[in-house]
């Protein structure tokens, strides 16, 4: 559950600052590079998501479990080659990688013992609509700033796992109260 609400936090934070923080470092003549930004930022969400099957794996002794699931992306590496070399399409490339990422994932969770599976099958479809939402804002969004609802569904959608997510939120909430004592 952690490790879903760390990669969560970081698709969010990508798409609260990253329009601002591309108009700051780049100037406002790439400002229209931010979804492709969002683009690698989901990317590498769903790989800090991959972690945690590959922890509880390995917490089991099955080794082989993370490579198995690795091997969906090493599938479509020649698909990624005949795009970049034919099109040079970043964005092509760039949703295939994305697709291998989420079926490498579901690899990965189909591996795990099934009482884990139905344990975070609501943590999971609720970051995963997150997810969804927060892409569609991305490449929907002016590149110019963040409007305001969309810091309001942020915050509304981390409460939201907070409250989906039993063992994180109780370590969560045990961090706050040992720092206020």
């Amino acid at each position: 559950e952690s490790i879903l609400f760390l990669g969560l936090s970081f698709a969010a934070a990508v798409l609260l600052l990253g329009p601002v923080l591309t108009e700051i470092l780049l100037g406002v003549r790439y400002s229209s590079l931010f979804p492709l930004i969002f683009l690698f930022a989901l990317h590498q969400t769903l790989r800090v998501f991959k972690a945690a099957p590959a922890l509880i794996a390995l917490a089991q002794g099955k080794t082989t479990d993370a490579m198995i699931a690795n091997l969906v992306r090493v599938a479509v590496l020649p698909l990624c080659w005949h795009v970049a070399a034919t099109s040079g399409d970043i964005l092509a490339i760039l949703w295939i990688i994305i697709g291998a990422e989420v079926a490498s994932y579901a690899v990965a969770l189909a591996l795990l013992p099934r009482a884990f599976i139905r344990a975070s099958l609501l943590p999971h479809a609720v970051v995963g609509l997150l997810l969804c939402l927060a892409t569609a804002q991305a490449l929907s969004q002016d590149a110019a700033t963040a409007p305001w609802p969309v810091w309001v569904a942020v915050v509304i959608g981390l409460g939201t796992c907070l409250a989906v997510m039993p063992q994180f939120r109780t370590y969560f909430l045990w961090h706050i109260r040992k720092s206020g004592s």
